[in-house]
């Protein structure tokens, strides 16, 4: 009558806290995500437009109406450039503050589990003396189970949020941040 509770555990290997460090993140991500470089391209070429029209010597070609054209796409392009690091911030942040969430959720579903394994291990005892009903002992069997899916869907939550933040780090520019499904894309955004 008395079943058997075998509950397989898995180890999750965190994330170093370096790497969940926001600033030394988004500094690097800063440098290197893909979202960034057309938007840098844009910039340099009007900017480089922008001195080429500035030195402008022949009286044929309209300078002043130039520079000022290229001033205004230099701000345009400095202002997306500054709304696209904003993005990158705030994703940066609600990935590292989910996984650090995650994380806790686990550790705190593990000292729950080693709790309800004692709290079963006693129920047991109890029926078998016969001060416990088998109804009690299925109960307590059902809420160790429980929590074991709980920790199951915990540490599934933190492997894929932790895959997609390695890859929002590599480059890729995470179409949806807030449920458990996987899609993404590379590239940029469009502007807004």
């Amino acid at each position: 009558m008395n079943q058997a509770i075998n509950i397989d555990n898995i180890n999750v290997e965190y994330l170093p806290d370096n790497e969940l460090n926001v600033d030394a993140t988004l500094s690097n991500i800063y440098q290197t995500h893909k979202s960034l470089e057309p938007l840098n391209a844009l910039m340099n070429a009007y900017q480089t437009a922008h001195d080429l029209a500035a030195k402008q010597t022949d009286v044929r070609v309209p300078v002043d109406g130039l520079v000022s054209f290229y001033n205004q796409e230099i701000q345009d392009t400095q202002l997306k450039l500054k709304q696209q690091r904003q993005r990158l911030e705030m994703m940066t942040r609600a990935s590292i503050a989910q996984l650090q969430t995650l994380k806790a959720n686990i550790v705190l579903d593990q000292e729950n589990i080693d709790k309800m394994k004692q709290v079963y291990d006693n129920a047991t005892k109890l029926y078998e003396v016969g001060m416990s009903t088998y109804s009690d002992l299925e109960n307590t069997r059902l809420k160790l189970l429980q929590l074991n899916l709980k920790l199951a869907s915990d540490q599934k939550d933190y492997l894929i949020t932790a895959k997609k933040f390695e890859l929002f780090k590599q480059g890729a520019f995470l179409v949806s941040q807030n449920n458990s499904s996987s899609g993404s894309s590379t590239g940029s955004s469009s502007g807004n």
